[in-house]
């Protein structure tokens, strides 16, 4: 009768196979996550993408209520700073996106370049001041003067600005806006 041997574990070789059946499967999982195209990689472009959609459909909403308005003869459209101040709110819109926005009317947000509306210099000043005013109606001129001075080519603000400054009259790109004690803006005649 031959000798049965009976064998209670795996050889070498095949613990040696599995080992590398195990890196490998390792490999691929680790690449299908953190690859170029990897899955983690394309949830943040998803995650770009639909806030640069999301941005772009509360735009065009904004401008159709905006021509809705002009048609009906209303105003009663946010403004682009109540606009960027609700999208800023909702992190829709970082404060640097803000900037680039104010500044060139329109942002890329992933593959998208959504289009707002430039803001002329009255528009700038008048943001700028209104943001500055407090509840009694008086201006915090400090701050004012900075916000003020954030503004891109804007000169003819005062070194110490306050109260007898008013009207004050600065320019911006050529073009001359009148802000007054009352916090209205205006623009007066080109440069």
């Amino acid at each position: 009768m031959g000798s049965i041997i009976k064998t209670n574990g795996i050889t070498l070789i095949a613990l040696v196979i599995t080992i590398i059946v195990l890196l490998i499967l390792a490999g691929v999982a680790i690449t299908t996550l953190t690859g170029e195209n990897g899955i983690l990689n394309k949830a943040d472009t998803a995650q770009v993408e639909t806030r640069a959609a999301t941005v772009e459909e509360l735009v065009r909403l904004w401008k159709t209520e905006q021509t809705a308005d002009n048609m009906i003869g209303e105003n009663k459209t946010q403004t682009l700073g109540q606009l960027l101040d609700k999208l800023e709110e909702d992190n829709l819109i970082t404060q640097e996106e803000r900037t680039i926005i104010e500044d060139d009317g329109e942002i890329t947000i992933g593959n998208k370049t959504i289009i707002f509306e430039k803001l002329n210099a009255i528009d700038k000043v008048g943001n700028k001041v209104n943001e500055n005013i407090n509840d009694d109606g008086s201006i915090n001129y400090e701050k004012l003067k900075e916000d003020l001075e954030s503004i891109k080519n804007i000169q003819g603000v005062p070194e110490n600005l306050g109260e007898d400054s008013f009207p004050l009259i600065v320019e911006i790109n050529g073009e001359l806006v009148q802000i007054n004690q009352n916090g209205t803006v205006r623009t007066s005649n080109k440069c």
